[in-house]
């Protein structure tokens, strides 16, 4: 299966729903690995939107930094935002974000929802401005 831009962002709507502080009791699992999820599947709707729509770049660099440099300034910054906050999740278990452990913590997730909705939203001469 390939993966598109497309692939995970229903996956991350239904991850934000199970977050909002009406659904806790209804979450199949911790809380916690539902944002883990979310915050890296997030980064990957993001990166494979960016992938599917410019011409990438080819640097020495691994492919997300093909992909990031492929884009525009504003875009790169979010991507690698997001990027940080991705491999805070999948690898740097404690080092992953504390407003995102906090009672707080849908509005940051919020924020990064709608940083990928900008991205997925943008053309591609928006994507590389």
């Amino acid at each position: 299966m390939s993966f598109k831009g497309q692939y995970y962002k229903p996956l991350c709507d239904y991850f934000l729903e199970l977050l909002k502080p009406l659904n806790a009791n209804k979450s199949p699992c911790d809380a916690e690995v539902i944002r883990r999820d979310f915050t890296s599947r997030s980064y990957y709707s993001a990166l494979l939107h960016c992938q599917d729509n410019v011409d990438l770049v080819q640097t020495d660099k691994a492919t997300h930094e093909n992909i990031i440099a492929s884009v525009g300034a504003s875009v790169q910054d979010d991507l690698r935002s997001l990027k940080n906050l991705r491999v805070q999740a999948d690898y740097k278990t404690h080092q992953f974000p504390t407003p995102l452990k906090v009672k707080g913590q849908i509005v940051h997730l919020n924020r990064i929802n709608a940083i990928v909705e900008k991205i997925l939203s943008q053309s591609k001469d928006e994507l590389t401005a």
